[in-house]
């Protein structure tokens, strides 16, 4: 345990050991941050201090997120599942920017019935009142809670590197090392992966970064190497319901190939609700190009929709069509069949 700092660029010191290595890979992932004109923050904590019962030594009947992301969606519902009052503060109008709209929109739907739900605001001080934080907002509405959670973004953990020192480039705005399609850094033998590059911050994504640099080094012995693809990469958002998707929003398709694409959309109670009367909708929607007719998003919100995507992906990566749909028999009665039923395209 402890600070890695490079001496030059085959030696690394730990603790007041060297370590000296023909190739190292750097994956010292990432840190949340806070936003730099809030004033306050020492009251609030982060997602990685929530389970810290040293920071938070009792449950919180009354919590504040500040986020719109993963981690504020998730931690939202969790605190709601567990009993406590929730406030989510959002600046935007809707939540998970870079989702699908129909996505966000599910999603924003689902949070606003649960938990009190402040769009396009932002908090601007967190002060002390007894024993609670109080957030002021900047449309000037004032929320108590126990525990105030900040989940506005992560950064690069490269601060005690020493990565000027050996000349390894990095992104002067966010501090993300600079790599190649191997994740190789301007200094060949020196590796990065996971969240201390501008990429898919995902932990599959840094698994599978991990095992094909360690593949090109060892096995391929950097002869034919394997590049790193991370195009349609699948990815969850464990809100509950919870949502899957894999390749391009409509609005991707929109800007990649115009008005030619075409949309299947499917938003209907799941057969097993139907006689519990249980409120609980899904929605699906498919996006085709229209040249070779190919699958090039695939997404859903609602039971199961994780593990469900999680197939589809395949075909999407796979590169399969509508009609490699719409020729394979769909399994009753579940969910997932509605992806192989689709047949009327949005008008």
């Amino acid at each position: 345990m402890g600070d890695a700092t490079f001496l030059d660029a085959n030696t690394v010191s730990v603790n007041d050991q060297l370590l000296e290595a023909e190739n190292i890979i750097i994956a010292t992932g990432s840190h949340p941050v806070f936003p730099k004109d809030l004033k306050g923050t020492e009251h609030c904590v982060s997602s990685d201090e929530i389970f810290d019962n040293t920071t938070v030594r009792e449950f919180p009947k009354q919590v504040t997120i500040v986020g719109g992301g993963y981690i504020a969606c998730e931690f939202a519902n969790i605190f709601y599942g567990l009993g406590s009052k929730v406030n989510l503060v959002h600046r935007g109008d809707l939540v998970l920017r870079s989702f699908d709209k129909d996505l966000r929109k599910s999603v924003t739907k689902l949070l606003q019935d649960q938990v009190d739900v402040h769009l396009n605001t932002e908090p601007t001080l967190v002060t002390l009142d007894n024993d609670k934080k109080v957030v002021t907002l900047s449309n000037g509405k004032k929320l108590s809670s126990d525990l105030v959670l900040l989940a506005t973004g992560r950064k690069p953990s490269t601060e005690t590197l020493n990565l000027d020192k050996i000349g390894v480039e990095t992104n002067e705005k966010s501090g993300a090392i600079k790599v190649n399609e191997y994740c190789q850094t301007n200094l060949q033998h020196i590796y990065a992966i996971g969240d201390i590059i501008d990429d898919i911050n995902l932990t599959p994504v840094a698994t599978y970064q991990g095992q094909t640099v360690c593949e090109n080094i060892y096995k391929r012995k950097g002869k034919n190497q394997q590049t790193i693809n991370l195009k349609n990469v699948p990815s969850s958002v464990f809100t509950s319901p919870p949502v899957g998707t894999v390749g391009l929003t409509e609005e991707e398709a929109t800007k990649k190939y115009g008005k030619e694409f075409d949309v299947y959309e499917s938003s209907f109670t799941p057969l097993k609700h139907t006689v519990s009367k249980v409120p609980k909708k899904s929605m699906m929607k498919l996006i085709v190009e229209k040249k070779e007719e190919r699958v090039v998003g695939c997404h859903m919100f609602g039971e199961d929709s994780p593990e469900i995507i999680q197939g589809f992906a395949v075909a999407v990566k796979a590169g399969l069509t509508k009609q490699d749909f719409d020729a394979t028999i769909g399994i009753h009665p579940t969910a997932a069949e509605e992806f192989v039923t689709m047949r009327k395209k949005r008008s």
